[in-house]
């Protein structure tokens, strides 16, 4: 087998506390937990200008299923400083932590895990995908310790793993362009290395200055983009793809629909007063559907009635009801 070359990321961040991550990762379409109360009436202006959020079929990536995985090449994310002691759920044979075999004790731990100090950062390539029944049994070859590994997916997906096509991807479609924040907030670390969030507007630019790796054992979004902005450096958790995703975590809309702009968000002609109330993550009543788009993302689900509503949309705490394109009933569930 060909000899792969160590795929070293050239700006890895290291965070000491699981609850760091979690915070830069927010559950998908989560809404807000107020109810939203104001009419918003008489600060709606027609959209002149819509962004479509579809995107031409030969600009979108390719989502590589799992059965698809052979002969494709993947990064081990590197794992946060309080994680590292336990080790990758990545083995040195197919019985993974049953194995009987004597203990490697160079690469491996007593668990029969792989330590992290050894993995972090490589390259490995996909040999073969088995199905277990309810899972996969996943061999990949890794030329810097020129051993097969072995890992079992969960939900179809392992959270080790960050698609390298991904990666090289994103680098091309954001780096050196501008993004604007959907969430109105963007990550960072302070002097301590602690994380911390920096709060934006959603119509401010964001300079991309890389897109790099984050880390695991949750790589919700596992890509970061490095932006400036113009209260000081962060980065956006974003996916380019639903490659490697959970099952239950998959959907129609865009890998990134619900983090980023990828045009400036002032060409839909809305007034201060409108912007407010979406950089406040507030949807009323009389709001389009493409407002509550911007406000709030993607629904989790759509319902469609032939009575008066149009449609209602299902996040995870309200529902919202639509008549003739404006919102309507706004109602807690």
């Amino acid at each position: 087998m060909k000899t792969k070359t160590h795929f070293l990321m050239k700006s890895v961040v290291f965070l000491p506390m699981l609850f760091m991550v979690v915070c830069t990762v927010p559950k998908k379409n989560a809404s807000p937990d107020i109810r939203p109360a104001t009419s918003a009436s008489d600060v709606i202006v027609p959209d002149s200008v819509r962004e479509s959020h579809a995107v031409k079929p030969d600009t979108l990536p390719k989502t590589i299923q799992i059965t698809e995985w052979v002969n494709k090449e993947f990064i081990v994310l590197p794992k946060q400083q309080m994680f590292k002691v336990h080790g990758y759920e990545i083995y040195l044979s197919k019985e993974l932590d049953k194995a009987t075999s004597p203990l490697d004790t160079a690469l491996e731990l007593k668990n029969r895990r792989i330590k992290s100090n050894l993995l972090s950062n490589h390259l490995i390539t996909c040999i073969s995908v088995e199905n277990t029944g309810t899972e996969w049994l996943v061999e990949c070859y890794d030329s810097l310790l020129n051993r097969s590994l072995y890992m079992v997916s969960h939900k179809g997906a392992h959270k080790d793993l960050l698609y390298k096509d991904d990666l090289e991807q994103a680098s091309s479609r954001w780096t050196g362009k501008t993004v604007f924040s959907k969430r109105g907030m963007i990550s960072a670390l302070d002097n301590n290395g602690s994380f911390t969030s920096i709060k934006v507007d959603i119509r401010d630019s964001l300079i991309v200055q890389s897109v790099t790796a984050g880390v695991t054992p949750l790589p919700v979004k596992p890509l970061w983009i490095n932006v400036t902005s113009k209260k000081g450096p962060g980065f956006i958790p974003v996916r380019i793809s639903w490659t490697n995703c959970i099952n239950d975590a998959i959907s129609d809309s865009l890998p990134w629909g619900d983090d980023i702009f990828e045009t400036d968000p002032d060409r839909y002609g809305w007034n201060d007063t409108l912007w407010e109330l979406i950089n406040n993550h507030r949807v009323v009543k009389d709001m389009t559907k493409e407002q509550v788009l911007v406000s709030w993302g993607f629904p989790i689900s759509k319902m469609f009635s032939e009575g008066v509503m149009d449609e209602c949309w299902v996040y995870q705490a309200q529902k919202v009801c639509f008549v003739n394109g404006l919102v309507a009933t706004i109602v807690n569930e």
